[in-house]
């Protein structure tokens, strides 16, 4: 009796270190594997000339997709397992809609020809025709052709409304999160823009010995942590310039601030009395996951940024 007891525990042991072993794979292919991407765009003067293109694929291309922009309209197709979703997402091809499309289509003038004036007219019309009467008929042939097309088009927007639904649905959950997130992120802007009217408190914050420790750290790890996901191959040549010449030096500005760490691999002109852009560029890359990981277990593990932390949630406005 013990030894079957202990036989059952074996079992029991072996299926737990069977489940610890694969969450222990699973966690380590989402961690390591890496997230590839691909990108190149032109445009040739002016912004209706810009065009665009983006591929990317992760865990061996069980989830993939696709972005574009062309003739000022966004395209995008994205690939989660067997799901698709996307505005660019092609018709699939079904055998019984190849049935359905014969059946409903229209016979060819030919076939007309063909068939005889006995099998189109009714007899009733033959019997007056004979008496000398003529009549109109009915229903001419090309409005029995509009309710054969339209019949046809109503199988087909029946056969469509379960796809719709889910794309349906799936929307209305991304944009119930994006609503979340928008919520979130107009709560802080908002705390930031009370912060900044309290000139005061907020100076006394930054200029806490822990807190300015806080900064430097997440500084210092936000480079390193740039460094790492930085694409081995880029080229970004442009020449810009818009209406307002102000906007074309905020533009620059911008640049300027990532400038030394792509500035090898660009080529950048600003036009201050043009308004143009002509250009091109190129990235391609990978990025993983435990670089997130090991920049979100640093900053965990400080303890400046910790008490900074709970400093700035204890902040009341």
């Amino acid at each position: 009796m013990i030894h079957i007891f202990f036989l059952i525990l074996k079992i029991l042991g072996m299926i737990l270190l069977g489940i610890l072993a694969l969450l222990l794979l699973v966690i380590l292919i989402v961690l390591f594997n890496p997230f590839c991407y691909r990108a190149n765009g032109r445009a040739d003067g002016s912004v209706d000339s810009a065009q665009a293109k983006a591929v990317f694929h992760w865990l061996f291309h069980l989830i993939s997709g696709t972005v574009s922009y062309k003739e000022s309209r966004f395209h995008w197709h994205i690939r989660i397992a067997w799901k698709h979703f996307g505005n660019d997402i092609p018709a699939p091809y079904s055998s019984h809609q190849e049935e359905g499309s014969s059946e409903n289509t229209v016979p060819s003038p030919s076939h007309h020809k063909e068939d005889s004036t006995d099998d189109i007219i009714p007899d009733k019309f033959h019997q007056e025709k004979k008496n000398g009467d003529t009549i109109v008929p009915d229903a001419p042939p090309q409005i029995e052709k509009e309710r054969l097309s339209s019949s046809s088009y109503q199988q087909q927007t029946q056969a469509d409304p379960e796809s719709k639904s889910r794309i349906e649905r799936w929307w209305k959950k991304v944009r119930a999160r994006a609503e979340k997130i928008k919520c979130t992120f107009v709560r802080f802007c908002d705390k930031i823009r009370a912060l900044i009217k309290k000139k005061e408190k907020l100076t006394a914050f930054l200029t806490c010995e822990p807190h300015k420790k806080c900064f430097s750290k997440v500084i210092c790890e936000g480079k390193k942590f740039l460094f790492r996901i930085l694409p081995p191959n880029f080229l970004l040549k442009i020449h810009f310039g818009f209406e307002d010449p102000s906007v074309t030096g905020y533009v620059l500005a911008g640049l300027s601030m990532v400038y030394p760490l792509i500035g090898e691999h660009t080529d950048i002109t600003p036009d201050f009395e043009n308004k143009v852009l002509q250009g091109d560029f190129f990235v391609r890359g990978k990025l993983r996951i435990i670089h997130l990981a090991v920049l979100i277990l640093k900053l965990l593990a400080d303890k400046n940024v910790r008490i900074t932390y709970q400093h700035f949630k204890k902040i009341k406005l």
